[in-house]
C-alpha cells in the first residue's frame, strides 16, 4: 500500500463521509452544498469550512470526520505526495508544500509543525551534514510524532494493528536505515520501549498475539513525551546511555540480560492528584504509581496499571528490569526529572526524587515493570528510579524473556 499511495499522481479522498460507499461530495449522485441558505431566488449562500479547520482535520486527526479518525487512512495520508480532498462545500488540493482550496490563497506548510515525510527527510540530509558526529537516535523525534498519532486511530479488526502500520514503517525504513519488529525501530529499540499511555490502555485480543513490550499489544494512545524529553540544544543522543543488552527471539520475545529488582523491595503507591506533563502540554495518563524505598523515601514512578503494596489483589511475580539511563533529565540547573500538577489552572512542579537522593549526572535510570503470568513475563508498566534507591536495592543480573 506505501508504494500506490507514494507513486500515485494523486490520492482522491472522500474527507467528508462516513464510509467507502457515502460518495464524492458534488459528483452525482452524491450532493454538495447540503446546508445552504436560502436567501432569494437563484441565491443560496453556505458556511464555508475555515483552511485552518480542514489543515487541522486532515493532518492531525478530527472526531468531526470519520477518515481522520481511521488506521488505514492514516498512512493515506502521510505517504500521499498530492491529494485532492473533498469536503461538504469545496474541494481542497494537498502537495508537498501547500494546501489549496477552490476560492482561496495557499497555506505554506514549509514552516508549520505539521508533520510530513519531506520534512524529516530535509531535516535528517541536514543533521548528517554538519561538523558534528551523526547520532541516529536524533531521528528517533520522527517516530515519536508518527507513533503518537497512529496509536489514536480506530481500526474496525483488531489484527491490522501492524497491518495498516506496514506502509508508514516501510517509509521511515527507507528513510533512515531502520529495520523493524512488532512496530519498533530495532536500531533505536532501548528508545523505543520507552512509551507511556496517554490514558488507561487495555490489552489487545488477536489471533497472533502482539507482545507486550509493543504499543501494538495494547488498545489506546501512547507517546514518548514523559520518559523521553531531549532539551534545547542537547539531543538524545547526548543524554541518553542503554544498560540492558537484549537479543530478539520469535514470535515477539526480547530476552534480556540486565540487572534486576522484586518489586517486593520497594513501597508502591496512588497518587493522590492527577498528574500534568507540561512538556506534552496535556494530563498523564491516571494510571501512575509513586515508589518509596525501605526508609519511605520517594524514589521512583512507574506508568502503568501496577497494584499498590497495600491492595488485597495480586499479580504474581513482578520484577524490575534496569533498561537505560538519562545523562540529564530535566534542565541545565537540575540532573533529575520533576513531576507536576495543575492547581487553580497553574501549573506546579516538584523534584520526582526526595531531596536526600544527590542530584547528579546520570542519577536517573529507565526501569521496565514484567509480571510472571506462568508461561513467561509480560510488560505491565515502566518507569524511572534514582540510581541510589536501585543500587541499595542490591540488583542481582539475570536473564529474562519478555514476551
Amino acid at each position: 500500500m506505501g508504494a500506490i499511495y507514494s507513486r500515485a499522481v494523486a490520492t482522491i479522498i472522500a474527507m467528508s463521509g462516513s464510509s467507502a460507499e457515502d460518495g464524492l461530495a458534488g459528483v452525482p449522485p452524491t450532493s454538495r452544498n447540503t446546508s445552504a441558505a436560502y436567501i432569494a431566488p437563484g441565491l443560496r449562500i453556505i458556511e464555508r469550512t475555515q483552511l485552518e479547520h480542514a489543515i487541522n482535520a486532515f493532518s492531525y486527526g478530527s472526531e468531526d470526520f470519520v477518515y481522520s479518525t481511521r488506521a488505514w487512512t492514516f498512512q493515506e495520508r502521510l505517504l500521499s505526495n498530492r491529494s485532492i480532498i473533498f469536503m461538504k462545500e469545496q474541494v481542497f488540493m494537498e502537495c508537498k508544500s501547500i494546501l489549496l482550496s477552490e476560492d482561496r490563497y495557499e497555506h505554506e506548510y514549509s514552516g508549520s509543525a505539521i508533520f510530513t515525510l519531506e520534512k524529516a527527510r530535509a531535516w535528517s540530509t541536514g543533521l548528517k551534514s554538519r561538523n558534528r558526529k551523526y547520532n541516529p537516535a536524533e531521528e528517533f523525534r520522527w517516530y515519536e510524532e508518527v507513533i503518537q498519532e497512529y496509536t489514536s486511530k480506530r481500526m474496525g479488526y483488531p489484527d491490522d494493528i501492524i497491518n495498516a502500520f506496514v506502509g508508514v514503517q516501510t517509509q521511515l525504513g527507507k528513510l533512515f536505515d531502520w529495520l523493524f519488529f512488532e512496530g519498533l525501530p530495532t536500531p533505536l529499540l532501548d528508545l523505543a520501549l520507552l512509551w507511556t499511555p496517554v490514558a488507561a490502555i487495555e490489552g489487545r485480543v488477536t489471533s497472533a498475539p502482539h507482545p507486550s513490550w509493543s504499543w501494538a499489544g495494547w488498545i489506546g494512545r501512547v507517546h514518548y513525551k514523559d520518559l523521553v524529553r531531549p532539551m534545547e540544544h542537547l539531543g538524545i543522543g547526548d543524554l541518553f546511555e542503554p544498560l540492558a543488552t537484549w537479543k530478539l527471539d520469535s514470535p515477539g520475545t526480547i530476552r534480556f540480560d540486565c540487572e534486576c529488582i522484586d518489586l517486593n523491595a520497594f513501597q508502591v503507591s496512588a497518587i493522590d492528584k492527577r498528574l500534568y506533563n507540561s512538556h506534552a502540554n496535556a494530563l498523564m495518563t491516571p494510571d501512575v504509581r509513586l515508589l518509596h524505598d525501605s526508609r519511605g523515601r520517594r524514589c521512583g514512578i512507574l506508568y502503568g496499571d501496577v497494584p499498590c503494596s497495600n491492595s488485597t489483589s495480586s499479580i504474581g511475580k513482578v520484577e524490575l528490569l534496569r533498561l537505560s539511563r538519562w545523562k540529564r533529565a530535566h534542565t541545565m540547573f537540575c540532573w533529575g526529572p520533576r513531576v507536576a500538577h495543575l492547581v487553580e489552572a497553574n501549573v506546579q512542579e516538584e523534584d520526582l526524587f526526595d531531596e536526600s537522593f544527590w542530584d547528579t549526572e546520570g542519577c536517573t535510570y529507565n526501569v521496565l515493570v514484567v509480571r510472571w503470568w506462568g508461561a513467561g513475563w509480560l510488560r505491565v508498566a515502566i518507569g524511572q528510579m534514582h540510581r541510589d534507591a536501585w543500587a541499595a536495592a542490591k540488583p542481582c543480573r539475570k536473564t529474562i524473556a519478555v514476551q
